[in-house]
């Protein structure tokens, strides 16, 4: 497939995540009882993934979509990733912060949602605006219901007292052309020496969901909207939680 071809189909398959989101929206407005807004990703990316997004706002609807903490789907190449996400300080600090100081209830509303799964990121800055390598903290992701709260405030204890040794990795790995941009080619110098120059300590992004494979997407058909709008029932109580 050329680039064109692919910026073509690109095209077409954002205007059916917009609809998606559009019905979606429709479904989900006597669930979401706080002031919240629409987005899907404008740009027709090289990248194979895409996604959009309900996020929450106080007064102002034109705020950064993760101030605070959004309901998420990211379209891949190996399904659909539908998770409750805090990527930025902001939104990750009010996740974090809500569950250390509210153990009890955190482990409550958690073993409600057994099917999904906590994902705890590290994020290394590579170059100006949103450009960030991702991984996951070792350990994770991990089952709701199977840890209670103060194991997130350990794991991120522990990895920032060894970012500095696994940052020298990171960029070692880098310059050895071992790890990739993620569209796949090597990362040039300025790249590295931003990596290199502007990450005195680790950013984090946490995540709550899970993942659906194509097939499974693919055998829901129509169906695809009251499903989710049943996803977001339910995990909805943790955005109540985390926003209340």
């Amino acid at each position: 497939m050329t680039l064109e071809d692919f910026i073509d189909f690109k095209r077409i398959f954002l205007k059916k995540i917009e609809k998606f989101m559009n019905n979606l929206n429709q479904e989900v407005k006597p669930i979401i009882n706080r002031n919240y807004g629409q987005y899907t990703i404008k740009q027709q990316l090289v990248s194979p993934a895409a996604f959009s997004a309900f996020y929450f706002y106080d007064d102002n609807p034109n705020i950064h979509i993760n101030m605070y903490p959004n309901i998420n789907f990211i379209y891949r190449e190996n399904g659909i990733q539908f998770t409750i996400t805090g990527e930025i300080k902001s939104s990750f600090n009010m996740i974090r912060k809500k569950i250390l100081k509210y153990p009890d209830e955190f482990y409550k509303i958690s073993n409600k949602l057994r099917e999904y799964r906590l994902f705890l990121y590290y994020k290394l800055h590579f170059a100006p605006m949103n450009n960030f390598y991702w991984n996951l903290v070792a350990g994770f992701p991990k089952k709701m219901g199977s840890f209670k709260s103060d194991e997130i405030g350990t794991a991120i204890n522990e990895f920032e007292k060894n970012w500095e040794n696994l940052k020298s990795t990171i960029i070692f790995q880098m310059k050895s052309n071992e790890l990739k941009h993620f569209s796949n080619r090597n990362f040039d110098d300025k790249e590295i020496e931003f990596a290199a120059n502007k990450n005195p300590k680790p950013n984090f992004a946490i995540r709550i969901g899970k993942d659906y494979e194509p097939a499974q997407i693919d055998k829901l058909g129509k169906k695809i909207v009251p499903f989710f709008k049943n996803e977001i029932s339910k995990i909805y109580k943790f955005v109540d939680f985390v926003l209340s």
